[in-house]
């Protein structure tokens, strides 16, 4: 022990543990180096132009497709909109405007009662995400019986004489 310092510190490591960034590898014997793959989230919401509608009347549905992680519109792919109850009804599939929607319109809903209506988004590329959207839900009630009415009458012309067509 003697000449041995006791109180001596341990010498550093020669070696530091680094962390590196994450790696995708390929899994098989290829030679090429492996893609890295974007993935976009989208999120597809529902709107509809009325809550409660009169039987057979015109009501216009919107569905909406965004990135998820940005709000940004996505302006490709389609929409399958479908009613899904009372009865299935196939309203069509739409193209996705440049912002990032797509409308139909229908006249189908002819039953009394409550329709659940759904939009699907199929993406035409396939870095993006398919997404569905909450249920919209209308209610259809029947035609009013007792609705007041208004009739008016408009005139072509502001003068006419006798025997003139107006």
């Amino acid at each position: 022990l003697w000449g041995r310092d006791l109180r001596r510190r341990p010498t550093p490591a020669r070696h530091v543990v680094e962390a590196l960034e994450e790696r995708t590898m390929l899994s098989g014997t290829a030679a090429s180096p492996a893609a890295p793959q974007v993935h976009i989230t989208s999120i597809t919401t529902l709107q509809s132009s009325l809550n409660t509608v009169v039987t057979g009347s015109k009501i216009t549905f919107t569905a909406t497709v965004e990135n998820a992680s940005n709000n940004a519109p996505i302006p490709s792919g389609m929409v399958d909109f479908v009613v899904e109850s009372p009865q299935k009804i196939v309203l069509g599939d739409v193209s996705l405007s440049k912002q990032g929607q797509a409308s139909v319109s229908t006249i189908q809903l002819t039953k009394i009662g409550d329709y659940q209506i759904a939009a699907q988004y199929t993406p035409s590329n396939s870095k993006v995400s398919q997404s569905e959207a909450e249920r919209a839900i209308v209610k259809v009630i029947p035609v009013p019986i007792d609705v007041p009415t208004v009739t008016t009458i408009v005139s072509g012309a502001s003068k006419a004489e006798v025997g003139q067509h107006v």
